[in-house]
């Protein structure tokens, strides 16, 4: 059974056995999207966790791995103490001073608190576009939420 995984990256054997972030990150997006030739879920996708992946590659600064896990936080798709707390761990290493370092538990919104974080360092200190527009998009937000919640407390 470990075979057809073999087999499904023969022709990229440094896929399965990553040795830099670069690759784990790969490795993760291999995972997700992996389909073997008749359509149905490859069997990559069941042997690695392409979360850890990420976390992993994150651990190691890659801002394309912060910015995937940050839209995966963002979207709900990450769920679990363990995962907050590697992904949490992840942004204080990088960046201790960052303004959206949320909280050391997960009181705060679970992993969906952790996605701001995530896009602050990735579009301060790698300059990554994606990160850049998602962290604009949540500043507004924040502000335009704040504003809102402003005029509601003028009001009374």
């Amino acid at each position: 059974e470990g075979d057809s995984i073999n087999e499904a990256a023969a022709d990229q054997p440094w896929l399965l056995d990553p040795i830099d972030d670069v690759g784990e990150f790969v490795l993760g997006l291999a995972a997700e999207s992996a389909v073997s030739g008749d359509g149905t879920p490859s069997r990559l996708k069941e042997e690695v966790d392409p979360i850890e992946l990420y976390i992993s590659s994150a651990s190691k600064g890659n801002v394309f791995a912060m910015t995937a896990l940050a839209q995966k936080c963002d979207d709900g798709l990450i769920i679990g103490e363990e995962y907050y707390r590697k992904i949490r761990e992840v942004i204080a290493e990088h960046d201790e001073d960052n303004p959206y370092l949320p909280p050391s538990t997960e009181e705060n919104g679970g992993c969906e608190a952790l996605a701001v974080g995530l896009w602050y360092h990735a579009a301060i200190h790698g300059g990554h576009r994606v990160a850049q527009a998602c962290l604009a998009d949540e500043i507004v937000l924040r502000y335009v939420s704040g504003r809102d919640h402003a005029s509601d407390r003028e009001a009374e």
